[in-house]
């Protein structure tokens, strides 16, 4: 008989489930810290989204509100991430940090951010409405913690990267359907001659298109896959900034329902049938959605 001595035996490979209890993804980590506030924002957005669409709304106004208040996080976010791009090497830092900064200024395909589309959005509301909207009367800690955290945590960028982008990517295609259901008179106007080929162009909600013929599939597979660098290359301090920073972002999503639901007497005005607080989470629930894909699908990365 032959006898193989143990040593001699290749070793058993690693399972990755085993791997993964052991040190668990980063944004697996991210999508248990958050679940609560998923449920909160999803639970409100199911009962509300229709209210604030045809037959119940003949125009975009109320979403355009709520749309202009989450438009300065993303403008808030992405100049700090352009500034970053920008700069990535001419800083005096230790090797770590200069790591990180380069791979932040990498991480983002091109086509991916979303400011010039919000605003373009925004002008297109705005026509469409007769008047403007105040884009700059919420109260919003975001603004305070990008413009003093990312300077000296540049890594929690990847936190507004994972809850504001990777959604749009995938609840963004449901609430996109939902918008483009209601109909080129209630994104044109009745005065406009009705065509359903003028919504191809998206107006109003391009924020949610990406060019070319795979509608962004290519850029989120490049996006997620330089998204992996953060498990190797963050220090177990820098995750749990991470975390943290995602858990706030929805915190502070629910505080800027609950501000707006008593500093914006326009939109209380502009639809008295319904309770005010009610026409806020309608306002709000075009982005929010964006975040409640993660209760549904546990594992992006």
């Amino acid at each position: 008989m032959l006898v193989i001595a143990m040593a001699d035996l290749p070793a058993p490979p690693r399972s990755n489930s085993r791997l993964r209890l052991v040190s668990p993804m980063l944004f697996d980590q991210v999508h248990a810290a958050t679940r609560k506030q998923h449920a909160e924002l999803n639970a409100c957005i199911i009962s509300c989204l229709p209210l604030a669409l045809p037959p119940k709304a003949s125009d975009p106004a109320l979403l355009g509100h709520g749309l202009a208040a989450f438009a300065q996080i993303f403008n808030a976010f992405e100049s700090a991430w352009d500034e970053l791009e920008a700069d990535a090497t001419n800083r005096e830092e230790d090797e770590h940090e200069s790591q990180v900064r380069t791979w932040l200024a990498s991480l983002r395909p091109s086509g991916l951010p979303r400011s010039q589309r919000l605003e373009q959005d925004l002008n297109y509301i705005e026509a469409r409405i007769g008047h403007t909207i105040d884009k700059g009367s919420a109260k919003l800690d975001f603004l305070y913690d990008i413009k003093h955290l990312v300077p000296v945590k540049s890594h929690v960028l990847v936190a507004y990267a994972w809850v504001f982008y990777m959604a749009v990517f995938s609840g963004g295609r449901w609430i996109r359907g939902q918008l483009a259901q209601a109909g080129p008179e209630f994104w044109i106007g009745p005065s406009e001659k009705a065509r359903d080929d003028v919504l191809a162009t998206s107006p109003g909600f391009s924020f949610l298109s990406f060019d070319g013929d795979k509608d962004g599939e290519d850029i989120k597979a490049l996006f997620k896959a330089r998204l992996v660098g953060a498990e190797t290359l963050l220090t177990p301090d820098e995750r749990q900034d991470i975390i943290d920073s995602a858990c706030k972002i929805f915190d502070d999503c629910i505080t800027l329902v609950k501000y707006l639901d008593q500093k914006d007497p326009e939109l209380h005005s502009q639809a008295p049938g319904l309770p005010l607080t009610l026409k806020i989470v309608v306002a709000m629930a075009t982005l929010a959605f964006l975040w409640s894909w993660v209760v549904l699908f546990n594992h992006i990365i």
